[in-house]
């Protein structure tokens, strides 16, 4: 799996394993090389 960028309110986090859409107050995007 590849590895995703997630985009929080207040910085920047690296979750184990997250799906491009909306959690809790954390936007995730897939990371494009």
């Amino acid at each position: 799996r590849e590895k995703f960028n997630c985009i929080e309110f207040r910085s920047w986090e690296l979750p184990d394993s997250c799906t491009v859409g909306i959690f809790s107050h954390k936007i995730c995007l897939e990371m494009k090389p």
